[in-house]
């Protein structure tokens, strides 16, 4: 699991689409939280960059 919140870390929302293909079962609910806490933090990332923009 850290190795994918490297990879989210460095990468918004790639960690996530690969969770399902190397943690198939449920996550715990700490993991489940940080999963939740990356999406809220790719999606401000991407408000922001769209006002950067234009």
């Amino acid at each position: 699991m850290q190795t994918l919140y490297s990879v989210e870390n460095k990468y918004p929302l790639a960690g996530k689409s690969l969770l399902h293909i190397f943690f198939p079962g449920d996550l715990r609910e700490d993991e489940k939280k940080k999963w939740v806490d990356y999406e809220i933090l790719a999606k401000e990332e991407i408000m922001q960059a769209g006002k950067i923009e234009g």
